[in-house]
């Protein structure tokens, strides 16, 4: 989604807002990194990531270029949402109804969120959407 988001910079041949975006979202990840990964581990990575991304993506939402006509699609965000919302139910299910010591389970559900993945983006005709 941040992709998406970001596009205005690169329609308005303003990519240096794009870099400082990113450079802020970066450094607040890596001092996220230096905090939480001797506390809680590889959730700590997880956490700091998650974090520095919707910082991105707010700052994006919140930095616009003046004049630029371009709308922010909507429809297209909630469609993503939308689609890893079932992925990350569906996700909980396997976990919960398989056994995760097992080898074949990872591959399984690998398998299967992609699979409904592509079958969702696909039948939303989200791939044909132009931005």
């Amino acid at each position: 989604m941040t992709e998406i988001t970001a596009a205005q910079y690169h329609l308005a041949k303003k990519t240096s807002i794009d870099m400082y975006i990113r450079l802020a979202s970066g450094l607040l990840g890596i001092l996220l990194n230096i905090v939480l990964i001797p506390e809680f581990g590889l959730l700590g990575i997880g956490i700091a990531t998650i974090v520095s991304n919707l910082l991105y993506l707010l700052l994006s939402f919140v930095i616009k270029i003046k004049d630029l006509v371009w709308e922010i699609p909507y429809k297209s965000i909630a469609k993503c949402g939308s689609i890893l919302l079932l992925c990350l139910g569906l996700s909980f299910l396997l976990r919960n109804f398989c056994n995760p010591l097992n080898g074949l389970y990872f591959v399984l559900h690998i398998v299967v969120i992609i699979s409904v993945y592509v079958l969702l983006t696909m039948k939303s005709n989200f791939l044909k959407e132009n931005y």
